[in-house]
């Protein structure tokens, strides 16, 4: 069960070059605030297509300088534990920021997770399961 929660929480986090926030770096909506907000239709539910979304929507935010990459530039503020380079699995081509293309075309792994009958769909009874766990 808690696995479940973790994948929650692991498919609405920021792209994994933002992921990793040092002491002192402000907190977002939980995860489970991320999930309800996917849900743009408001059917209780949260499809792919409303994953992709909510994850392109998500890039455009953190972007903030609108250059089409998530880079340091992009953080914000956040504060970092040490200076060093952190690998950035998102970052595929290795050139330290993160593309559009890039974030989109990584694996929805806690969104597979939390679909426990593999129809693409949360439904409303997989979300209150993660809700139970939250409590």
């Amino acid at each position: 069960m808690r696995v479940i929660l973790l994948a929650a929480a692991a498919f609405l986090a920021a792209t994994p070059a933002f992921a990793h926030q040092g002491r002192g770096a402000r907190q977002g909506p939980s995860a489970l605030a991320m999930l309800y907000a996917a849900d743009t239709n408001g059917d209780g539910a949260v499809t792919r297509a409303e994953a992709q979304a909510a994850r392109a929507l998500m890039f455009q935010r953190l972007d903030t300088n609108d250059d089409g990459y998530l880079s340091e530039a992009d953080r914000d503020g956040a504060v970092r534990r040490d200076a060093r380079p952190r690998p950035r699995r998102a970052d595929t081509n290795n050139d330290g920021r993160i593309s559009r293309d890039e974030m989109m075309s990584q694996p929805y792994r806690g969104f597979d997770r939390i679909d426990s009958n593999n129809d693409d769909v949360i439904s409303a009874e997989e979300l209150a399961v993660v809700r139970s766990l939250t409590r």
